[in-house]
């Protein structure tokens, strides 16, 4: 059974302010995530970031050696807040 998430925010305004609020917190982060840290700064779960990546929707922002996946955290952003291209 599925079900659906709350958003919490109201609206574009509340968003970015979250996201001012937080800029010191998301630049101390490394250039290259692994899945846990990109799931913590997104507040998805380790299984949504893995199933993502399965669909494609993080190629232009991954990369994959062997059986770990990393993420570039600025194109992640980039990705995640200008939406589909």
């Amino acid at each position: 059974m599925k079900t659906n998430r709350k958003n919490t925010f109201k609206d574009n305004n509340e968003i970015d302010q979250s996201l001012i609020d937080n800029s010191e917190q998301i630049n101390s982060l490394p250039p290259i995530l692994s899945v846990k840290q990109v799931a913590n700064l997104l507040q998805v779960s380790v299984h949504t970031i893995y199933r993502w990546s399965s669909m494609g929707e993080l190629d232009s922002c991954s990369c994959k050696k062997g059986k770990h996946l990393f993420i570039h955290r600025d194109k992640l952003l980039d990705q995640m807040f200008s939406g589909p291209n």
